[in-house]
């Protein structure tokens, strides 16, 4: 499990695992912007699936719309399992904290009814302004990869960058606690800085934690970019002269 926040690089990082073919698909399976599309495409039986797909993604979960019952989160993700493990037996998802807390804290659920992970990998960012500054960008542009079509112009503004600033501080101490609270769970740290120097060293070593073989060559092409520009370097530099240092 791939536990992050907001633009840590956990999207790049869950393509370049999954790239290998071995260790699962870390997406965000619990999004609940998705999972009525996945929960039509991934329908139980053929038939069901050829009519979500006649529907098409925009329609089909509106008219195969259910409550979200214990039973039924149970059945849509014992089926995004059966779709998604990889031949060598690995189910990997990649949860933010407030996907976590929706589906389980915040319902009454225990996640350890739902999962028991091998392996968690904390996926943060040492410079939490930065990620701040990439939050605020993607909230108004709507691209949150590089390969996405913006709706709008990102502007600066200081007011929403602090707001992302105190909601990474509560992600990331909300995670530290959740991890404390699970002391018998093997994980790993990976920082987005340390992901962007060298990742191919980073795969390697997530692979090696997990128990396979480290990958021999450059992680495969995932069709991604960093998105950090001019524009964003300017915006952090003018949020540190108005706000001071962060």
């Amino acid at each position: 499990m791939l536990a992050s926040a907001p633009r840590t690089g956990s999207t790049w990082l869950g393509r370049m695992l999954a790239a290998e073919g071995d260790v699962g698909q870390p997406k965000e399976w619990l999004n609940g912007m998705q999972m009525r599309d996945l929960q039509a495409r991934f329908a139980p039986s053929r038939a069901s699936r050829a009519f979500a797909a006649c529907l098409g993604p925009r329609t089909a979960p509106l008219l195969l719309w259910a409550p979200w019952t214990d039973a039924a989160l149970h059945g849509y993700l014992e089926r995004v399992r059966a779709v998604r493990t990889s031949p060598t037996g690995w189910f990997a998802i990649k949860l933010h904290g407030h996907h976590r807390r929706r589906w389980f804290e915040d319902a009454g659920r225990r996640f350890e009814d739902y999962f028991s992970p091998a392996c968690i990998v904390r996926v943060r960012r040492r410079d939490r302004l930065a990620q701040a500054v990439s939050w605020a960008r993607a909230m108004q542009s709507g691209v949150w990869v590089s390969e996405q079509v913006g709706h709008r112009a990102p502007s600066y503004d200081a007011g929403r960058i602090a707001r992302c600033l105190r909601a990474i501080a509560r992600d990331e101490d909300d995670w530290q606690d959740w991890l404390d609270a699970r002391p018998g769970h093997r994980r790993c740290v990976v920082d987005y800085e340390d992901l962007v120097a060298d990742p191919m060293r980073v795969v390697s070593d997530l692979r090696a934690a997990l128990g396979v073989a480290p990958v021999s060559a450059p992680p495969a092409e995932v069709g991604m970019r960093r998105q950090a520009d001019a524009l964003s370097a300017q915006w952090i530099e003018r949020f540190r002269r108005e706000v001071g240092r962060v």
